[in-house]
């Protein structure tokens, strides 16, 4: 029985161990904590080194090798991009050079606080003009064709009741806070986040143009779209 739980713990030690502090090939005996014993502590006995010599990074809410993984992943992707980007032509043609101009637009953090809400300019006359039931028809099919999904997401999902078939569904998209319930609570928290949440919304507006007072009566007409409906009668 000891035994094979060694070999378990060596193997488990083999992923959460940190990969890059191993200096050399196959599993760190290092991570292991053979002060615990296996039966009373197994995941003690197989993870204890390692937990006592690594620090949770502030930014995460747990950490392991898999969480490294991504780490170096993401480290590689952008080595690669950011090379991309430093020899992308000002008329990029290969998908290569299109993915290096792309990415070096998303960075340059000064033309795009220069721009502000220039590019933007065409989509929200569109969304002004809207005057009618139709408008707003054309308006949500503009959407979805670009993959914004306003108002209600729709698309391809496993039936539940047939696991075997792929059916379409529509379901709600377009609030900004979590869900429904984060817009009818009464409880001090919600409260407090709706309060947050309005002044985010009257702030955005206000970045694109409107006038303090403007922005704030918008966003509680932003927040009053998602208030539940009352009642039609006084049924059950």
């Amino acid at each position: 029985m000891f035994c094979r739980h060694r070999l378990l713990a060596l193997v488990i030690l083999g992923f959460a161990g940190p990969l890059a502090a191993q200096d050399h090939h196959g599993l760190d005996p290092s991570n292991l904590d053979t002060s615990c014993a296996p039966c009373q502590d197994f995941y003690r006995f197989a993870n204890g080194g390692w937990l006592t010599r690594t620090a949770l990074p502030p930014e995460y809410p747990s950490y392991g090798s898999f969480t490294e993984l991504v780490e170096r992943n993401n480290a590689t992707l952008r080595r690669i991009v950011e090379r991309l980007a430093a020899s992308a032509p000002r008329a990029p043609k290969t998908a290569e050079q299109k993915l290096g101009a792309f990415y070096a637009s998303c960075m340059d953090s000064s033309a795009i606080e220069q721009a502000g809400v220039g590019p933007l300019k065409n989509e929200l006359a569109r969304l002004d003009a809207i005057a009618s039931r139709d408008d707003v028809a054309r308006a949500l099919a503009r959407g979805h064709h670009h993959g914004w999904d306003p108002v209600f997401n729709f698309g391809g999902t496993a039936d539940y009741k047939h696991s075997t078939m792929v059916i379409a569904a529509a379901t709600q998209g377009g609030l900004g806070l979590p869900d429904r319930d984060y817009y009818v609570r009464d409880d001090s928290t919600a409260r407090a986040l709706r309060t947050a949440y309005l002044e985010y919304v009257s702030r955005t507006l206000g970045l694109l143009g409107d006038p303090p007072a403007v922005a704030d009566e918008a966003a509680q007409r932003i927040e009053r779209l998602c208030e539940p409906a009352e009642p039609a009668g006084n049924g059950l």
